[in-house]
C-alpha cells in the first residue's frame, strides 16, 4: 500500500497551546511573568582605553571602559537591593555617537554575581541648549548568568542614561526578573 500524499499537521495543536497559555495567564499570571524591577545608579567614569580607527580626521574610535557604580534607587526583589555594580563595555563611536555593548554585573555583599549583557547606542542629547550637548545612552539588557543565589535567574529589560559631567553618568534600568526555582 502506498500513500500519494503526506499527512498534514493539524492546526488544533497550536490552538490548544495558545488556549492553555491564555488560561494560565488568567488563573496564575505569576507563572508567566516575572517581577518588575527598576533602579537608578551613579557610575564614576574610570580611565578608559581609546583606540583610533582609520585616520584621526574620521573621529572614529573604539572605547573600552570598566566602571564602578552605586545604586541610588531600587525597586523590586530584595535580593538585588544591596548590590554594588560593575559595568564593562566597548563603544564604536564616530563623532561621539555609535553602538555600545558589554556587561553589567550586580555583586552581592557575599560575592554572588548576577550578569546582564547589554547593547545600545550613545548619542548627543536632542534639543539640548548645552554646548557641547550632553551625551545620552539607551538600549536593552538580558541576564545571561548568575552565581550563588543568582544561579538560574532570568530576566530582561531596557536602560537609559545620561552623562551628568565628564566624570560620571546616571543610568536608569527597568525590566522583569524571575528567580530560579528553589531546590528542595
Amino acid at each position: 500500500m502506498t500513500l500519494d500524499r503526506q499527512k498534514k499537521p493539524t492546526p488544533l495543536k497550536p490552538l490548544f497551546l495558545i488556549a492553555l497559555v491564555g488560561v494560565l495567564a488568567t488563573v496564575c499570571p505569576s507563572a508567566l511573568a516575572g517581577e518588575k524591577v527598576s533602579g537608578r545608579a551613579l557610575f564614576l567614569v574610570t580611565p578608559s582605553t581609546t583606540i583610533p580607527v582609520g585616520s584621526t580626521d574620521d573621529d572614529h574610535v573604539l572605547r573600552y571602559a570598566a566602571e564602578r557604580g552605586t545604586q541610588m534607587e531600587y525597586t523590586g526583589t530584595d535580593w538585588l537591593k544591596d548590590c554594588s555594580l560593575l559595568r564593562t563595555g566597548t563603544c564604536d563611536l564616530v563623532h561621539g555617537r555609535g553602538n555600545c555593548f558589554g556587561y553589567q554585573i550586580w555583586i552581592a555583599p557575599n560575592g554572588d554575581r548576577l550578569v546582564a549583557k547589554y547593547s545600545g547606542v550613545v548619542l548627543p542629547e536632542a534639543n539640548s541648549d548645552k554646548k557641547p550637548p550632553a551625551m545620552i545612552m539607551r538600549g536593552t539588557w538580558v541576564y545571561v548568568k548568575g552565581s550563588g543565589i543568582y544561579a538560574g535567574v532570568t530576566g530582561a529589560g531596557v536602560y537609559r542614561g545620561r552623562f551628568t559631567s565628564a566624570a560620571e553618568y546616571e543610568l536608569e534600568w527597568s525590566g522583569e526578573v524571575e528567580a530560579a526555582p528553589k531546590k528542595e
